[in-house]
């Protein structure tokens, strides 16, 4: 639950072969079948053990892969952790998100396909769905909101960016400029200050926008902001070290 409730936020265009007997199965669709319900995990068969973290074991290249930035790499390691128990590696679900998430930012349909399957079931993965939603290139402001309030209390201040960002862009609702500007105030304080409503209270000052303009505070959110780095990131920091 600390885990659960410490994850952070807001990122789509196949597989390894064998990452294919999986997603690709007929009979499979990660849209409506919970990958937890497996009874026959593929990943078992399909590779020889082979030391697992060992340097030429078949684990540390993917590793190597996925941490290259190979998305089929990542989609692969999502399922080995997400299952366990493949190469003497424990079933760990965050790790196994974590892998999934960065597959979908790398436009990996199946892993989107995995996220939303579990929206409704894992407050983590409904995060995730969000953030897809507002970072990804489907867009949609609309549906990122609709599940980061599925997320409880983890979302907390994605809520607050995420809503002042649409009345700051004008996007699914009236622009105002200054509730904006008092989501963003919001969203940047705190341990878990948002990085992008940095970035937003910065343009406010700069441009005036539901405040008076200053560029010395305008400045301070920008540098403020560069520091904190990216919601995405922080967010999958949180999921993998439990903070």
């Amino acid at each position: 639950m600390k885990r659960l409730l410490s994850f952070l936020v807001f990122v789509l265009a196949m597989a390894f072969t064998a990452m294919g007997q999986i997603i690709d199965d007929p009979t499979y669709d990660p849209l409506t079948d919970d990958p937890t319900d497996l009874t026959e995990d593929p990943l078992i068969d399909a590779f020889p053990t082979q030391g697992a973290y060992g340097e030429s074991g078949y684990l540390y290249d993917l590793l190597n892969a996925a941490e290259a930035g190979d998305a089929d790499a990542m989609m692969e390691l999502g399922m080995i952790y997400f299952n366990g128990d493949s190469y003497d590696v424990k079933q760990d679900t965050y790790e196994g998100l974590n892998w999934f998430f960065k597959a979908a930012q790398k436009g990996k349909i199946d892993a989107v396909a995995i996220i939303i399957s579990l929206a409704d079931k894992m407050e983590v993965a409904a995060f995730l769905a969000g953030a897809l939603y507002e970072y990804g290139e489907d867009q949609d402001f609309a549906e990122a909101m609709r599940w980061y309030q599925k997320s409880g209390d983890i979302a907390d201040v994605s809520k607050l960016r995420l809503q002042g960002k649409m009345y700051y862009l004008g996007q699914g609702t009236a622009r105002n400029y200054n509730k904006a500007f008092s989501l963003f105030q919001k969203a940047s304080s705190g341990s878990n200050a948002s990085g992008d409503a940095m970035h937003y209270l910065s343009l406010c000052y700069r441009f005036g926008h539901g405040t008076a303009k200053d560029l010395r505070q305008a400045d301070y959110w920008e540098k403020k902001a560069q520091e904190t780095g990216s919601d995405e990131a922080k967010a999958l920091q949180h999921i993998i070290s439990g903070n």
